[in-house]
């Protein structure tokens, strides 16, 4: 039986828990940290490690994995040291983390370690979202942005939320109320938009951080009043919030006290609180366009019903109805509205340990399906073609090279795989044919054998006609097209064949979101000064549920538009242009000559999204391939969603990644070029 040790070095305590696979919990324990020197805690460390049971793998909580990590990864040496690496971004979380890791590692040196983290269920936010009104060049640079937080605990939620529903909830606020708050809008399982950003000091007030504060204040503090960064720091992370206000303590329930006994300062501090909670749920809603469900979670959010009744009482106007008596008890995992109302309001235990197990063994699995033994460093790197288990004897040698010009070459070492694919999502302009072309004869001839060994999905910016046009015409016609999905214009609309291609859903623009982005799209040409002296065909075309602009027109000759922007220089000036005049709407960079405008949140990493809820797979056990995965592209938001990706120049180099994929599954026979005759 395979346990593992869940090891949550936070803030202000250790959490421990050995879980077997099935979760059950075998021992585990919670104690605030009794001294904040790291020799204290090391010792404590080392004493809790005594008290836990054998265990085979140990999964840890970080906190901020930066730009560099967005999903689990095996902890070796190099890791941990980026991991240290990012202690400047949120020292008083990471330099907990690497204790406990070098707690582990001293007391089971042979013991696997997995690192997961509070940031990666963020990695999905629209950059609209996640950016801030900085300069560019200094979020280029630097790499600034709202990153969030508590993001486990949240992928926890979305879970149980189902679970408990028996639905999927497509606009989920998940309310994380401890001592450290975050308030999170979750868009069809995926996070895209949440009150901590670059720091978890940013947001709700909490315990003991201030939440968000008016960056003016703290330029006055520092140029005015002699503040220190230090003192800033120290002020801003530990003696602020509920405890700097009340002058009493961060603790909730001392608070509470207090206030019920007549304390103003405490009266003031708990009302501030529970007004930042509603700003926030009010803030999570616009994003939202609505809410289907609120979840309230964590020490506070799970305990205390006074809380979740002054911060949900001003909001019944949204559908937010509590019920009095289910309010108040001490039930876990409980709907706590009023029967029939809209939004449904849950309280739900807080468990990042069961997400950082399934992390774990979702790791684990990658191990033993690879059949390797090593651990350390195992991740999952962009842009290489996967290892797919649907043959798991063929021999590497009999891989076939690839190109290696723009896409590392796939035969991996073991340590490199990543889990079994059952889902190849190809682009369609620019990665199986040439934009607004027909497949040629050799590409159909490859995806007509790919279809017969594993499911495939094609997303594109194009309407319904075009994939007709340049990919169904193409295709054989026979029962090899149930295994093909198709998703129009970025995932809005979804087509599967039973004989014919039926349209599961469609999701159109209305008469008025129409005219403001054909407008502005309009202007917005006008002043690029875009150089444009001939074109073929209209340039601005509606596809429904996405509006693009086609710089030299629909028909314009494939030479041409090769020529026209190859380093994207006049399309980035016009998507400057343009996005702020249509704030709550995604410009995207697509095929060679086009800008793709959707809803916000509406693009290929949606679309990603959508395939996961019909087909049931997993995005782990998907693989993108596309010719426009750099940021802005309109490509990127697949592999931002989590999805490994693959970058191709053209649809040459995707052929030959569509016939490694057929050798690796090996249940099909396929001429593979030798890399001489690619050209």
């Amino acid at each position: 039986m395979t346990r593992i040790l869940v090891l949550n070095t936070g803030s202000s305590s250790v959490k421990w828990t050995v879980l077997a696979a099935d979760k059950t919990a075998l021992a585990g324990g919670s104690e605030p940290w009794a001294a904040e020197d790291s020799a204290t805690r090391a010792d404590q460390l080392k004493a809790t490690l005594a008290r836990a049971p054998a265990f085979d793998v140990a999964g840890h909580r970080i906190v901020h994995g930066g730009l560099r990590f967005r999903q689990a990864v095996f902890i070796d040496p190099g890791v941990r040291e980026e991991l240290a690496a990012l202690s400047d971004l949120d020292p008083e979380h990471m330099h907990a983390a690497l204790a406990g890791i070098d707690a582990v590692s001293a007391a089971f040196p042979t013991v696997p370690q997995v690192a997961t983290f509070d940031t990666a269920f963020h990695a999905t936010m629209p950059e609209a979202a996640a950016g801030y009104g900085l300069p560019f060049e200094w979020v280029e640079r630097w790499g600034l942005r709202r990153f969030g937080f508590h993001g486990l605990s949240v992928a926890y939620a979305v879970e149980r939320t189902n679970e408990l529903l028996d639905c999927s909830p497509s606009r989920l606020i998940v309310c994380h109320l401890g001592s450290g708050c975050s308030v999170t809008a979750v868009e069809a399982g995926r996070s895209i938009d949440t009150t901590m950003g670059f720091s978890p000091l940013e947001g709700v007030m909490m315990a003991t951080r201030s939440g968000t504060i008016d960056p003016g204040l703290m330029l006055y503090l520092q140029q005015h009043c002699q503040v220190s960064v230090e003192e800033l720091r120290e002020t801003l992370t530990k003696r602020s919030g509920l405890r700097g206000v009340s002058g009493i303590s961060g603790d909730l329930r001392e608070v509470l006290q207090s206030a019920d006994g007549g304390s103003s300062r405490a009266q003031l501090a708990y009302g501030r609180f529970v007004i930042s909670i509603r700003r926030a749920l009010g803030s999570m809603m616009g994003a939202l366009g609505g809410v289907d469900a609120l979840v309230f979670t964590g020490g506070i959010g799970e305990n205390s019903a006074r809380v979740r009744r002054d911060a949900t009482r001003a909001l019944q106007f949204a559908g937010l109805e509590l019920d009095e008596d289910a309010n108040a008890s001490a039930d876990v995992d409980r709907d706590i509205s009023v029967p029939g109302t809209r939004v449904r309001v849950l309280v739900l235990q807080a468990r990042e340990d069961l997400a950082i197990l399934t992390e774990v063994l979702c790791l684990r699995r990658t191990e033993h399906a690879d059949g390797d033994g090593t651990d350390a460093g195992k991740r999952l790197p962009d842009q290489r073609v996967p290892h797919v288990a649907a043959a798991p004897d063929l021999p590497v040698a009999s891989t076939p090279n690839v190109h290696r010009s723009s896409a590392p070459c796939p035969v991996r070492s073991p340590e490199q795989r990543s889990p079994a694919k059952k889902l190849i999502v190809f682009d369609l302009d620019g990665t199986l044919a040439a934009s607004k072309a027909p497949l040629d004869a050799e590409m159909a001839t490859l995806l007509d054998t790919l279809l017969k060994v594993v499911k495939v999905a094609v997303i594109s910016g194009g309407g319904w006609p075009q994939f007709e046009a340049q990919l169904l015409s193409q295709l054989s016609h026979d029962e090899r097209l149930r295994a093909l999905s198709l998703l129009p214009t970025c995932g809005t609309q979804y087509r599967q064949y039973d004989g014919d291609w039926n349209l599961l859903y469609a999701e159109n623009f209305s008469d008025q979101e129409r005219e403001q982005v054909t407008q502005s799209l309009n202007a917005a040409i006008t002043s690029s000064e875009l150089g444009i002296e001939t074109t073929w065909g209209e340039q601005i075309e509606d596809r429904g549920s996405q509006i693009t602009f086609s710089a030299l027109g629909q028909q314009a000759p494939i030479d041409e538009k090769e020529q026209w922007d190859p380093d994207f220089t006049k399309r980035k000036k016009l998507k400057a242009a343009l996005e702020p005049r249509i704030p709550g709407f995604s410009v995207r960079l697509g095929g060679t000559t086009s800008v793709d405008v959707t809803k916000l949140g509406i693009d290929k990493g949606y679309g990603m999204r959508k395939l996961r809820d019909i087909l049931g797979i997993g995005l782990q056990e998907m693989l993108f391939i596309g010719d426009a995965l750099f940021p802005g592209g309109n490509d990127y938001p697949a592999k931002e969603a989590g999805v490994e990706s693959i970058q191709v120049r053209d649809p040459n180099e995707t052929k030959r990644v569509i016939e490694v994929l057929i050798a690796c599954f090996g249940r099909a026979e396929v001429v593979v070029r030798p890399v001489a005759d690619q050209g």
